[in-house]
C-alpha cells in the first residue's frame, strides 16, 4: 500500500488529493503515476514513460498517459466514475478507456444561443462511412438551412434543406423534438481527409461549424470486424465497443452507442455520466449538463451517493465556465452533502474548500 499525491487542475478546481492505493507494482514504476484507475480482471501490457514496458494483472494500476495492451478480454477500473469498463483485446490510451478529465472549456460563449443551428452529428469525431448523416438542432422560426462541407482544397458540397419537407434526397428526414437529421447525397467523401461542415440559417444566417473525418479503409474495417463478432445482446460486449470507437477517435458512433442503450431501457448512472463526458468532450453543453444532471439523479434514487456527487461537481465545472457561479454553489452544496451522506469525509472536506474559493470570488 503506497500514498500518491495527484494534483488536479481545472481553473477553480485545482485542488491537491493525496489517494491511498493498492499496487502491486514497484515504488519505482509508480513514482511518476497519477493514478486513473487499476486493473481489475484479466492482464495488459503496459507501456509507461518513466519506467518501460511491464504486465499488469488484477490489482495493479494504471495511470495518466499509460499505453495499453490486452491479448485478452479484461476489465479496467476507473477511479473517476468508480466503474470497471470491459474492454476487447486491442491497444488503448487510457483515456479511451476511462473517462478524460476536462482540459479545456466547453466550447465558444454562444454554445448555449438558441438562434444558432448547432450541428449535433458528425461533430469533432471521425466517421466509418463516407455518406455520413447530418444531424443538427432546429431553430425557430427557421426552415431553410444551408448546409456546406468543405475540404482541403475547398467546398466540396452545398445544399439547402427544408425542414418541414418530408424526404431528402429521396430519403426521409429523420426529426427529433428540437433537431432534424438527414443523409449526405453528394459524391462519397474522401477517407483519411477532415471535412469541415456549416450550417447556417437562411433567415438570421447564424451559422454552426465543426470538423470531421472518414475513417480509412483498413481501420473501418477493423472496426466492423470487431462489431460482427460481438454479441451485442450482451451488455458487457457494447460497453467493451466504448474503447474501440475511442481508439479510432469514433466520438459519434460511442455517443450513438450509448444512447441506444439508454433508449432501451439501460438506464444506468454510469452509462448518463459517460455520455456527458463524451458531449462535454464534442463541445454541446446542454447534452452534457443534460446527462451529468440524469448522471447524478439516477445514482442518488440508487443510493451511490459517490457517483451522485461526482455528477454534481462536474455540474459545477460547467457552471463556472457559463459564469453561473450561484448554480455552480447550488451543485457543489449537493456534492458536500451527498459526500457526507455516503461516508467521504475526506471528498466532503474537498468539496467544503471549493466552495469557500467559489464564494470568495
Amino acid at each position: 500500500m503506497i500514498g500518491v499525491t495527484v494534483k488536479i487542475a481545472s481553473g477553480i478546481f485545482s485542488i491537491i488529493v493525496t489517494t491511498i492505493v493498492m499496487a502491486k507494482t514497484p515504488p519505482s514504476l509508480a513514482s511518476q503515476c497519477k493514478p486513473v484507475g487499476r486493473v481489475e480482471e484479466g492482464e495488459v501490457r503496459i507501456d509507461r514513460e518513466e519506467s518501460g514496458t511491464f504486465t499488469a494483472t488484477a490489482g495493479d494500476q494504471i495511470c495518466a498517459g499509460d499505453l495499453l495492451t490486452a491479448q485478452n478480454q479484461a476489465k479496467i477500473y476507473c477511479n473517476d466514475d468508480e466503474y470497471s469498463y470491459p474492454i476487447q483485446p486491442g491497444e488503448y490510451g487510457v483515456y479511451q478507456i476511462c473517462p478524460k478529465p476536462r482540459q479545456r472549456d466547453l466550447g465558444p460563449e454562444d454554445n448555449d444561443n438558441p438562434i444558432i443551428p448547432h450541428i449535433l452529428s458528425p461533430r469533432n469525431t471521425a466517421i466509418l462511412e463516407p455518406k455520413p448523416r447530418l444531424r443538427w438542432q432546429t431553430v425557430a422560426e427557421e426552415t431553410d438551412y444551408t448546409i456546406k462541407l468543405a475540404g482541403v482544397n475547398g467546398e466540396v458540397w452545398q445544399d439547402t434543406v427544408n425542414s418541414t419537407d418530408a424526404t431528402y434526397c429521396d430519403e426521409p428526414i429523420t426529426r427529433g423534438d428540437d433537431y432534424i437529421e438527414i443523409v449526405y447525397c453528394g459524391e462519397p467523401l474522401a477517407r483519411e481527409v477532415d471535412y469541415r461542415l456549416t450550417v447556417t440559417t437562411q433567415n438570421s444566417e447564424a451559422e454552426d461549424k465543426t470538423i470531421f473525418s472518414v475513417l480509412s479503409e483498413a481501420d473501418a474495417g477493423e472496426v466492423k470486424k470487431i462489431i460482427d463478432s460481438q454479441n451485442l445482446n450482451n451488455l458487457d460486449n457494447v460497453l467493451s465497443l466504448i474503447p474501440i470507437y475511442l481508439r479510432f477517435h469514433l466520438k459519434g458512433e460511442a455517443i450513438v452507442t450509448l444512447e441506444a442503450l439508454v433508449n432501451n431501457d439501460y438506464e444506468a448512472a454510469v452509462i448518463y455520466s459517460r455520455l456527458g463526458g463524451l458531449f462535454d468532450e464534442v463541445d454541446l453543453r446542454d447534452q452534457a449538463i443534460e446527462y451529468f444532471q440524469k448522471a447524478a439523479d439516477k445514482a442518488a434514487a440508487s443510493k451511490d451517493f459517490t457517483m451522485a456527487a461526482l455528477n454534481r461537481k462536474k455540474l459545477a465545472e460547467i457552471y463556472v465556465i457559463m459564469d453561473k457561479i450561484e448554480e455552480a454553489i447550488n451543485q457543489l452544496n449537493q456534492a458536500y452533502n451527498l459526500y457526507l451522506n455516503g461516508g467521504k469525509t475526506q471528498e466532503a472536506q474537498e468539496v467544503k474548500e471549493l466552495l469557500e474559493q467559489l464564494s470568495n470570488q
